[in-house]
């Protein structure tokens, strides 16, 4: 898979704070190498899943990148009997 990655817009905004960059991995590796990416940076890095309660909390002062987890939607293992997924 290829990382998705593209400039953030108003539709990125979280309480008015826009991000620089959208960054959208396909796989655990991608997350990990857009997080080392932000940390090298010493970027504000905010993840979101679905969106949902995205006005929770404080209002972020800036946000420098987002890390959306809609790709990183696959069952690797799953154990019913012992109550286990990992994904």
């Amino acid at each position: 898979m290829t990382l998705s990655v593209r400039e953030g817009g108003d539709g990125d905004a979280v309480f008015g704070a826009r991000p620089g960059l959208v960054f959208s991995p396909g796989s655990v590796e991608e997350a990990a190498e857009v997080m080392a990416r932000c940390a090298r940076d010493a970027a504000r890095l905010l993840f979101v899943g679905g969106g949902t309660d995205l006005e929770l909390g404080l209002p972020p002062e800036r946000i420098d990148a987002v890390l959306r987890t809609e790709r990183l939607s696959r069952i690797l293992e799953h154990a019913p009997s012992d109550q286990i997924v990992v994904a």
